[in-house]
């Protein structure tokens, strides 16, 4: 409403930069309750690659955006029991980090199988790499490489396990 009462170039600045704002709080805000959301213990069955197509769909629109071409190799009939919303919170923020660190066009592959009691998932992309010496620290929950504003930071801490952190820290 703000915005059609003021007009200048100094009163659409100060209106962009609340607009900015908002949206990083509300990024923030939307990552902590999905945050919180996770606590849950739910196991599910489910279809796997219907479930990474919906984690894909999200990303539609910025991918086209940024011309990144997304890749999903995952067994078409496979199912698996899963803690839907910690793994989707958890693609998401890898998803997501791959995204970022593509400067311009490039190209991320999920990958994805469930064999037994054993599910694989990789995230590749061909962005920029973690420094050698930081990736020691990918797992404190508010580590980031990005710049302030950039990510909200709540990306690997997510524990995979009830009761800890995970038990292997590598990627």
């Amino acid at each position: 409403m703000l915005k059609g009462m003021y007009s200048g170039e100094k009163a659409q600045r100060s209106f962009e930069f609340i607009d900015n704002a908002i949206n990083r709080a509300s990024g923030i805000i939307d990552n902590l309750l999905g945050f919180s959301r996770i606590s849950n213990d739910s196991i599910e069955n489910v279809h796997l690659q219907h479930f990474l197509e919906e984690v894909v769909a999200l990303f539609q629109k910025s991918l086209q955006q940024r011309k990144i071409h997304l890749t999903l190799n995952a067994v078409h009939d496979s199912m698996c029991l899963i803690n839907a919303a910690s793994l989707k919170h958890i693609l998401v923020n890898l998803i997501a980090n791959a995204v970022d660190a593509i400067d311009e066009t490039g190209a991320i592959t999920l990958s994805a199988s469930a064999d037994h009691h054993l599910l694989s998932i990789s995230i590749e992309d061909d962005g920029c790499r973690i420094p050698e010496h930081e990736i020691k620290r990918i797992f404190n929950p508010f580590y980031t490489t990005k710049e302030p504003g950039k990510g909200t930071q709540f990306n690997l801490s997510i524990p995979l396990e009830k009761g800890g952190p995970p038990h292997d820290n590598s990627l």
